[in-house]
């Protein structure tokens, strides 16, 4: 698990709307030890944003 997703999870396991029995967040209805895997998810309560791809940020730049 790379060091974004377990910063991710650790917010998620002490937040007060995980269902920690399935691993569900009661707000959004995912799976968290998926979701926090994803780059571009994002917490639908703002806890943890989108992972930005910074290969992706370094070729936006050199091009302008």
């Amino acid at each position: 698990m790379s060091p974004e997703a377990r910063a991710r999870a650790a917010i998620c396991n002490s937040c007060e709307h995980l269902n920690k029995t399935l691993s569900v967040c009661k707000k959004c209805g995912c799976f968290m030890p998926a979701k926090v895997r994803l780059k571009w998810a994002s917490c639908p309560i703002k806890k943890w944003e989108v992972i930005p791809n910074t290969k992706e940020l370094t070729e936006e730049s050199s091009e302008k």
